[in-house]
């Protein structure tokens, strides 16, 4: 029996060359570490906003004995936290496959912000 060669076969085909991949760039490299900054700052600044405000009313509260004003200072802020929370863990979440870097910024920047400002007024009232 002889060997009957395939008609539809095209042979061997060429082998195609390598390419080689644009060399990826580390995440803290110019650009890109300037979208991680920017983000983290909208979220520090927040909190600072957020939680000044509350700290100034306690302040207030101590100096001029007005105690209606820390309930309501309070009550704007755990709203405004939640609002600041939304804004940037929604947006950070919303533009992590767009802009990577500004999404990790932004939710990296709302709960560092929040962890120091915590324990800032942490320490406050330690040693007070």
């Amino acid at each position: 029996m002889e060997d009957v060669s395939d008609p539809l076969s095209l042979g061997s085909l060429p082998v195609a060359p390598p390419v080689s991949l644009p060399a990826q760039r580390h995440w803290w490299s110019g650009r890109r570490f300037g979208w991680f900054l920017g983000g983290a700052a909208v979220g520090v600044v927040g909190q600072v906003l957020v939680c000044g405000y509350w700290l100034f009313s306690f302040v207030s509260m101590v100096l001029y004995a007005v105690p209606d004003s820390l309930f309501t200072a309070t009550a704007i802020t755990a709203l405004a936290q939640l609002v600041l929370f939304v804004g940037c863990v929604g947006a950070g979440v919303g533009t992590l496959r767009r802009n990577r870097n500004l999404g990790i910024g932004l939710i990296a920047g709302w709960a560092a912000g929040l962890a120091v400002l915590v324990l800032g007024v942490g320490l406050i009232f330690w040693a007070a």
